[in-house]
């Protein structure tokens, strides 16, 4: 506990990591004697963090760890129902950081720290509760009794001498109830950055989900009309899409000129000047729009659709996720971030097809047109992603997915995945049905995506995906 009971006194928050024995870690691989104590290697000082008090809260999901037949370290093989990592909330650190900590602020804010060095967020209380005539004038001095995501928080008089304090009891969440589609995705994109150990993999992610619920939060509050197209039917999910458009079409630091089909060479390949060319263009919106189908009754055309881009300069403060890319693009190339988490929302996106009856077609609809959109931005260079999505959404696109329609240079386009062929769940158990009636080079065109995700790492939020691989793969394995 840091400060004193009726004061805040400027205190450090020292932060540890403890390193665990290679025989803890070992005993942990094998699954054997679980409940043995955990042997400590090494301690060493991570971070001191300037407040007058902190404690304990558990207000965000742990990353879920990838699928992998190996179940190594760092991966896992049982499904989503025996993992005991599922649904279980990271413990974080929430702290009250005085004036003189926090650059000589008006008041001490409450600020979460994840591991002591990753600051991801600073909360509030409502400013309809502290302007009221009850809690006028009081400001936060410490924090008592954090039970799971619940901690008691201490105000204080600023200008009563007697120090009289209240308590209030809070409740401190970053979990996206209103939304289950935004929350898996967000549990998708932190299982493809945040189970790496590096540091800035993990910070992203965490501060896109403190993005998400900040706006939305925003948007809840906000008396200006017009913000959100009419017709939207999940407004936590438009707001995450919102942020993973501004995310995702970053313009890079540098980037090499586009390549051909001859090195040193201008021209564009016999099929890039097919895809630039009138009859593409034409066929798209004339028999190609028939062979993809028509609109369904809860979609919009894009042309009709409202474009958000403008959106975020009506509320107050920069996105955290996007100011942390821009210092990774000027530090090298944000990139490989966008790769991971465009590949995860297109597996979660393969694995809610796979469950379409259960959730219906919304989860489907939803990451697809946020995704289709995202390969338009970048035609010609994901075409096949294109081509994948458009055969389920057609010209439609979902009304709670944002719009943004940047100006992209050709230079500036680039493949926002590291996949060579957009992978399909569908051509997958298609493929392995028929394992014994088709070519080889048909078999291999069909699982060798899914092959390498089951052997280095298949994203931990597709469950369903991880459960029929391993059930076709056990009946229809050849003996």
């Amino acid at each position: 506990q840091l400060g004193n009971d009726d004061v805040a006194e400027p205190a450090i928050l020292r932060c540890y990591s403890l390193n665990l024995s290679s025989l803890s870690s070992s005993k942990d691989d094998n699954k054997q004697n679980n409940d043995a104590p955990v042997l400590v290697d090494s301690v060493s000082h991570v971070k001191d963090v300037a407040c007058s008090s902190a404690q304990p809260v558990q207000s965000i999901p742990i990353p879920l760890k990838p699928f992998s037949r190996k179940g190594d370290k760092g991966h896992r093989s049982s499904s989503r129902f025996q993992s005991k990592d599922v649904n279980t909330l990271a413990t974080d650190i929430l702290v009250v950081q005085t004036n003189n900590a926090n650059g000589g602020g008006d008041e001490p804010r409450l600020c979460l720290f994840r591991t002591g060095s990753i600051h991801v967020v600073d909360f509030a209380l409502p400013k309809s509760m502290m302007q009221s005539q009850t809690f006028q004038g009081f400001h936060c001095v410490g924090l008592e009794n954090a039970v799971g995501n619940r901690v008691d928080i201490k105000l204080v008089k600023a200008d009563d001498t007697s120090q009289k304090t209240k308590i209030v009891r809070s409740e401190i969440t970053l979990v996206v109830h209103a939304s289950p589609v935004a929350e898996t995705a967000l549990c998708a994109i932190e299982s493809a950055l945040g189970t790496d150990g590096d540091e800035g993999s993990a910070t992203l992610p965490l501060l896109i989900r403190a993005d998400c619920i900040r706006l939305l939060q925003q948007m809840w509050s906000s008396d200006k009309d017009g913000d959100v197209p009419s017709g939207v039917e999940d407004i936590a999910w438009y707001t995450l899409t919102v942020i993973l458009l501004k995310l995702l079409l970053l313009g890079r630091k540098s980037q090499p000129a586009m390549q051909t089909s001859e090195e040193g060479s201008g021209e564009l390949s016999a099929w890039e000047q097919l895809l630039q060319s009138d009859f593409h263009a034409a066929f798209s919106e004339g028999e190609g729009r028939l062979l993809f189908g028509d609109s369904g009754p809860n979609d919009v055309s894009p042309s009709h659709h409202q474009d958000a881009s403008s959106m975020l300069e009506r509320y107050d403060g920069e996105l955290s996720s996007l100011e942390f890319a821009h210092k990774i693009n000027m530090q090298g190339d944000v990139l490989n971030f966008k790769k991971h988490i465009f590949d995860s929302l297109h597996l979660l996106h393969e694995d809610a097809r796979l469950v379409s009856k259960s959730r219906g077609n919304s989860w489907t609809r939803r990451l697809g047109s946020l995704l289709l959109q995202l390969s338009e931005q970048m035609s010609p260079l994901m075409v096949d992603f294109e081509d994948h999505y458009q055969r389920y959404l057609g010209g439609s696109r979902c009304v709670s997915t944002a719009c943004m329609t940047p100006e992209i240079s050709l230079e500036e386009k680039c493949r926002l995945s590291s996949f060579g062929v957009a992978p399909c769940i569908m051509t997958w158990v298609d493929s392995m049905l028929q394992v014994d009636s088709i070519p080889v080079e048909e078999m291999d065109f069909g699982t060798a995506e899914y092959l390498k995700l089951v052997e280095f790492g298949l994203n931990g939020a597709c469950a369903t995906s991880w459960m029929t691989i391993r059930l076709l793969s056990t009946l229809l394995a050849k003996s």
